[in-house]
């Protein structure tokens, strides 16, 4: 593997490394304190061709490979991680979700050409007040009108939410779904019923603008819908990988800014006589942040290059995330830490690199989930692991970061394969309920034909049937409360945690499902108990009749 840069990627990050230092941190420190986005320093990184690197020239980028993006992030996040993230977003997210959609070129240059040239903002409404981590449990919804769709709904935590001309909003075209209802539409600045709600007052990446955006019966064409309905899930996590490695990339260059200021901090500081440098102590700690950076920086370049050569990338880019925002965390508070009392001063800027750090572990995925559930040393057997190892080189720094996470024991099965279980168990039991309902049809057109036909014993059979259905509902109902009484579902443990949460989930499914087919027998019987009662009520009255 060459580990040297390219000419074209070496120049791209001398631009970022300029522009940072010449446009950005003059103004940082108010910015920070007033909480104020850099709009024109973001309009001048367009026209620098930085904001649309990683993509195409047809749809409105620059063609570069996506390393150079990721570069350019490190640079700028060194300076200002609030510019860092905010162009991560418009590029990573925003630009993500346009990139990886089912929409055709011509639809993805107008939705991407003037964000890409950094004339407009672009947002990615995905978070919600109730689903954070668990990007599934979306309720915004979108119900089809014509050919427009009504969206309502409430987003959260959306960076750029209140600069952005153009925001990626997730929403649930068929809410019965669930997350297999996802879809996602392209909502621009100034449509009726889509606002601004919120502003957040953060701790930190205060210049960064994060906000609740509204909907209220949003009219959105459905040339504006960029996936089909159910397919919105796969694309938020495709995204949001691609996204993790702009996350990364921010916190790798807060941790090397730190490690910079740190650095001359220690090399013109004397105590006691002589450069704080040459405190033993202080030396050997600087040895081992600058090693963390490097590690989280080979982890972060080897994701950007999967990502790019179109090799998996989403265990890589977990694992890069990790990494360089543990690593932004620590080096940051050991920052601090160096430089004494002056650390705390606003003027060293490590005390704002440090609130800044703190975030990168939170979103885009929490550490703790990234790490308990996809960058665990023992992954799961079942795991392809070709996947995720694609060279020897490669593989060498897979073990590496394994080593380096060798202390966290839990291991989960990967999300792809949890999703396939899931798919084919909701297959199976959407067929089981469709056999269920159609045998409890067949039931009452069989009981009606032959009423119908005045068939002879009628009361007989009736009789038999009713049993039969009731029978069949108290079996059903009696099975479930004996295994809801006697087995602890919730305490049943398989493999591992992951696994023994989808068995879990898949039992309580069951049985939920078995209890609503019993239900459904249930009121077939007392149906035909109705029936049974008014053939015996007409047979008494014909017989007073003919008496």
């Amino acid at each position: 593997m060459n580990f040297e840069l390219t000419q074209q990627q070496a120049a791209i990050q001398e631009t970022a490394r300029k522009f940072a230092q010449e446009e950005l941190l003059p103004g940082v420190l108010e910015r920070d304190a007033n909480s104020e986005f850099p709009v024109e320093q973001f309009h001048k990184m367009g026209e620098l061709g930085l904001v649309g690197l990683p993509y195409p020239k047809e749809v409105g980028g620059q063609g570069a490979d996506y390393l150079s993006y990721v570069l350019a992030v490190e640079e700028i996040s060194k300076v200002d991680a609030s510019m860092g993230i905010g162009y991560s977003v418009v590029t990573s997210l925003y630009g993500g979700s346009i990139m990886n959609s089912a929409a055709p070129v011509e639809k993805k240059r107008e939705f991407l050409e003037e964000v890409l040239s950094g004339k407009c903002f672009g947002s990615f409404g995905l978070t919600e007040p109730n689903a954070g981590t668990d990007a599934g449990g979306c309720v915004t919804v979108a119900e089809k009108d014509g050919d427009d769709y009504i969206l309502n709904g409430l987003k959260c935590f959306n960076t750029n939410g209140p600069l952005a001309d153009y925001t990626a909003v997730y929403a649930l075209t068929e809410p019965e779904k669930k997350a297999k209802g996802l879809s996602c539409f392209v909502v621009k600045k100034g449509t009726p019923g889509f606002s601004v709600g919120k502003i957040e007052d953060k701790m930190g990446i205060r210049s960064a603008q994060v906000s609740e955006m509204i909907l209220e019966n949003v009219r959105v064409p459905k040339e504006n819908m960029i996936v089909e309905s159910g397919q919105g899930f796969k694309l938020a996590m495709k995204t949001l990988d691609g996204g993790r490695i702009g996350v990364a990339a921010q916190g790798l260059g807060i941790a090397e800014g730190a490690f910079e200021i740190a650095k001359e901090y220690l090399k013109t500081r004397e105590q006691f006589g002589k450069p704080l440098y040459r405190n033993q102590y202080l030396a050997f700690k600087m040895a081992e942040l600058e090693m963390e950076i490097e590690a989280a920086k080979l982890m972060l370049y080897k994701a950007a290059t999967d990502k790019q050569e179109g090799r998996p990338y989403s265990l890589p880019a977990a694992k890069a995330k990790y990494l360089c925002t543990e690593a932004a965390m620590h080096v940051t508070t050991e920052a601090v830490q160096m430089l004494g009392g002056n650390g705390y001063m606003k003027e060293y800027h490590v005390e704002r690199m440090m609130r800044d750090a703190k975030i990168t572990q939170i979103y885009e995925g929490t550490n703790e989930k990234i790490d308990t559930s996809e960058i665990s040393n023992n992954l799961n057997s079942n795991i392809d692991k070709e996947n995720v190892r694609t060279s020897s080189n490669s593989k060498a720094i897979d073990e590496f970061v394994e080593h380096i996470c060798q202390s966290y024991k839990d291991t989960i099965i990967s999300t792809s394969y949890e999703n396939t279980i899931n798919e084919k168990y909701n297959k199976i039991t959407q067929k089981i309920t469709k056999v269920q309902n159609i045998l409890i049809i067949a039931i009452i057109i069989s009981i009606i034909g032959v009423i119908a036909l005045n068939v002879k014993d009628i009361l007989k059979l009736l009789f038999w049937v009713e049993s039969a259905v009731l029978s069949s509902a108290v079996m059903q109902l009696a099975i479930t409360t004996v295994i809801k009484s006697k087995v602890n579902i919730d305490g049943i443990k398989i493999f591992n945690d992951a696994f023994s949460n989808i068995v879990v989930t898949i039992i309580k499914d069951i049985l939920s499902k078995i209890n609503t087919i019993a239900w459904k027998f249930i009121i077939v019987y007392f149906i035909l108990v109705v029936i049974y009662a008014i053939i015996i009520l007409a047979q008494k009255k014909e017989e007073n009749q003919n008496n």
